[in-house]
């Protein structure tokens, strides 16, 4: 009480230059310093020690294979083949390029299968009852029981989408579940 008492005894002698256009100031610019000294203390006990703002933001997110269920966008490949399809032809190779690493989930039936190599089979997949499907590359020894699989063999794939146009979409990182 006794510092209230002595605050409001002090505005009441100073009262003509603290409402004056000095004063307004003055008072102004100590909130505002105020502010700003608690903003900085916030603002860096939240940074990872060490690094500076600049560096988290600018560092790359890295996402194991075990997280792409749980970072699955909910597009399916014919609305990412009829996005990229409705722009004009010159803006559909870098619209596909914003596609380009989305993790997705999809299932779909084996519609085709094809060795590339050795160890790769490229596998086209016929998304739900669209003709639209979509490609991946994997594995065959991952997949013992792949060469077994016969066509309108129903499959379940997630992965990271690595190309996108206005006629297919490619995956990448691509996990396969028949």
């Amino acid at each position: 009480m006794k510092y209230v008492t002595a605050m409001f005894d002090w505005i009441m002698r100073n009262k003509e230059w603290i409402f004056s256009g000095v004063g307004v100031v003055l008072i102004g610019w100590l909130v505002l310093a105020v502010r700003r000294f608690l903003f900085m203390r916030r603002t860096s006990s939240s940074l990872i020690e060490g690094a500076t703002l600049r560096e988290i933001i600018e560092s790359p997110a890295v996402v194991s294979s075990s997280d792409i269920a749980n970072l699955t966008s909910s597009l399916t490949p014919k609305q990412i083949i009829e996005n990229i399809k409705a722009l004009p032809l010159l803006q559909q190779q870098d619209a596909g390029k914003h596609y380009i690493g989305l993790a997705v989930k999809w299932d779909g039936e084996l519609a085709d299968a094809r060795k590339i190599a050795e160890n790769s089979v490229q596998l086209y997949i016929l998304h739900g009852s669209s003709s639209t499907g979509f490609f991946l590359k994997v594995n065959p020894s991952d997949y013992p029981g792949l060469s077994l699989l016969k066509k309108g063999a129903h499959v379940e794939v997630d992965g990271l989408i690595e190309e996108a146009g206005a006629m297919w979409v490619t995956l990448n990182n691509a996990h396969i579940r028949f």
